[in-house]
């Protein structure tokens, strides 16, 4: 599944993309450093834009599965929290 992750970022769209980052760090343009970490501890993609980092949770199965919770929490950058 760790392969997986990275198919996100390697067959995303430029606007997917976009997204993605912006939801990972606050903004829609890249910093010099990304982290990525792989937890237990989250259910769902969560982002730390401070840190600009985002722990992705280990308990997919399928790469649709993970895409669905990642485009759920990616689309909070367009309504705010709490409106997935």
């Amino acid at each position: 599944m760790q392969s997986d992750r990275l198919l996100y970022i390697e067959h995303g769209t430029s606007q997917e993309l976009k997204k993605l980052v912006q939801f990972w760090v606050g903004w829609t343009s890249l910093p010099q450093h990304l982290y990525v970490e792989v937890s237990r501890s989250v259910p769902m993609p969560t982002a730390y834009t401070c840190r600009d980092t985002i722990k992705l949770p280990v308990h997919y199965s399928t790469y649709e599965d993970f895409c669905k919770d990642l485009q759920a929490a990616v689309s909070t950058t367009e309504y705010g929290f709490g409106f997935i």
